[in-house]
């Protein structure tokens, strides 16, 4: 099975689409059913896909030893609470 995604652009072609559907050639899903792990939720459009990684280019950061220290000093909160 294959998923394609098409845009029809002239009205003629329905009967012809529908004949394959009666045949079980093809399946029409009218919303687009794809699950992409890695982005979970509605799909973006490529404006907001451009926002979304401008945002995180602009977005602050810290170094990796930042990160890990920070992370070290919550792992023992979380396992004081944990006790």
């Amino acid at each position: 099975m294959q998923t394609l995604t098409l845009e029809i652009t002239d009205s003629s072609a329905m009967p012809a689409l529908k004949a394959l559907v009666s045949k079980k050639a093809i399946k029409i899903i009218s919303k687009d059913e794809m699950h992409s792990p890695a982005l979970p939720g509605e799909p973006f459009s490529l404006y907001a896909l451009k926002q979304w990684i401008s945002n995180a280019e602009s977005a602050p950061s810290m170094s990796l030893k930042q990160a890990r220290s920070q992370w070290a000093n919550r792992r023992k909160q979380l396992q004081r609470i944990g006790k």
